[in-house]
């Protein structure tokens, strides 16, 4: 064991080589309030290639896969003040140590309840990883997520308890759930835009987007068993039309026209031609093949 003690004014150590202290632990101490204080420090020229201080945690033994690299644990006590308590644990690893594709790892631990941070089972909150990408709450804990906007505080938001993901509300009641304010009481709003763009400079007739509805059938099958679609019949700059159409699984593929509707003022109705300006309770046959 052995220990520095420093002046009351202050004591440098100068290496103008490495510094190296070999110790299995390293601890400074202070009594006075916000210390001690750990600075790493350059007085050089500060160019836009310089190299900035640099805090390294380097594990230089044989690696192995994850590999603990390094990991800073913010320790207090705890109301008793009688035991020390870790709330918050970040830690990296090795991920993947095979040379040529070495991924690193990078995990956040909060204390949750009474687990404190060095808990396994249910404290990490975000894991930032080379394999696997940015994922929160890996372990699958019921801890929401959201998004704050400049005045909503539900742009968007996750309840990990319903499993339910909620946009522009915090109390989503579906798995998706799309909500819109407005002060005003006697507007349309639109809550969802969805748009196609391509890189063709000239897009032909036919172009469009549409949603698909799929449902899963007999042994696991899944099948398309609709859409609705927006496609352009005319192209030209100033004289765009396009029809809104909805189809229906025939049996082997998504192609049957159940309705589309047209800038002619015309409703196909089952590939029926009938005047936009009939009242739309006509015969359910009438819809059906």
């Amino acid at each position: 064991t052995g220990t520095i003690i420093g002046a009351s004014g202050g004591t440098t150590l100068t290496s103008t080589g490495t510094f190296t202290l070999d110790a299995d632990d390293t601890k400074l101490t202070a009594s006075a309030n916000g210390k001690p204080t750990l600075t790493l420090e350059n007085t050089t020229a500060i160019g836009s290639a310089a190299t900035p201080p640099t805090l390294e945690f380097n594990r230089s033994g044989t690696p192995v896969q994850s590999g603990d690299l390094g990991m800073i644990t913010f320790v207090g006590k705890d109301s008793d003040d009688d035991s020390e308590h870790e709330y918050v644990r970040i830690f990296a690893d090795m991920q993947d140590e095979t040379e040529g594709t070495e991924d690193g790892r990078l995990i956040f631990n909060l204390g949750r309840g009474s687990s404190q941070s060095n808990s396994v089972t249910n404290t990490e909150m975000l894991r930032l990883s080379g394999g696997e990408g940015i994922i929160f709450n890996y372990q699958k804990n019921n801890v929401d997520f959201e998004i704050r906007g400049d005045t909503n505080e539900n742009l968007f938001m996750t309840d990990a308890g319903t499993e339910k993901v909620g946009i522009g509300t915090g109390s989503p009641d579906n798995k998706l759930h799309v909500a819109i304010d407005s002060a005003a009481d006697n507007t349309i709003l639109y809550p969802l835009k969805i748009e196609r763009t391509t890189s063709d400079t000239s897009p032909a007739v036919g172009i469009g987007v549409g949603m698909q509805f799929e449902v899963e059938t007999d042994n696991g099958h899944y099948e398309i068993s609709g859409a609705i679609e927006s496609v352009t019949t005319d192209v030209s700059t100033g004289s765009e039309d396009l029809d809104m159409v909805l189809l229906v699984h025939n049996g082997l593929t998504v192609n049957d026209i159940v309705v589309e509707v047209g800038f002619d003022n015309k409703t196909y109705y089952d590939q029926m031609l009938v005047d936009a300006s009939m009242e739309l309770n006509i015969p359910k046959t009438t819809f059906n093949k």
